[in-house]
């Protein structure tokens, strides 16, 4: 496994846990915006950073379009939610998020990632750890 799938993942499971906050801890708005920043930040570095370097391999062009294709769906949602006051529509909205975020972490974990590790040599992953650790602690 290398530093740049565990940051990843490590992001992943951050969301996991906020998502599982929300649901058991009352359902509160800074859950929500945590929630929904950090998923944004999380995004915006994929896009940035992985993304470009998986589209560079044999068939990581599909995988990174269809990731992409989740992210923009995924970034819809979080918008309708930074925006909505209703607790109950909000509710329906995170839901909704939750499902599409789980979704596109299997086929990350799964398909994305392994190819990231084996098409990508460890020197490349380590810049793209170091770039993302680092543009992932500016952004906090």
């Amino acid at each position: 496994m290398s530093e740049l799938r565990d940051l990843i993942v490590e992001d992943h499971r951050t969301v996991e846990a906020l998502f599982l906050a929300y649901e058991t801890g009352g359902q509160n708005q800074e859950t929500v915006d945590e929630l929904c920043s950090l998923l944004a930040r999380h995004m915006r570095l994929e896009e940035d950073l992985v993304y470009p370097r998986i589209e560079q391999v044999a068939d990581g062009v599909s995988l990174m379009l269809e990731a992409e294709r989740e992210h923009l769906a995924a970034a819809s949602l979080i918008e309708r939610l930074r925006h909505e006051s209703d607790p109950d529509q909000q509710a329906v909205l995170l839901l909704q998020l939750k499902q599409a975020v789980a979704q596109h972490v299997i086929e990350e974990e799964s398909e994305l990632l392994p190819l990231l590790d084996t098409a990508v040599s460890e020197a490349d992953r380590s810049a793209l750890a170091q770039a993302f650790a680092g543009a992932r602690e500016a952004a906090v």
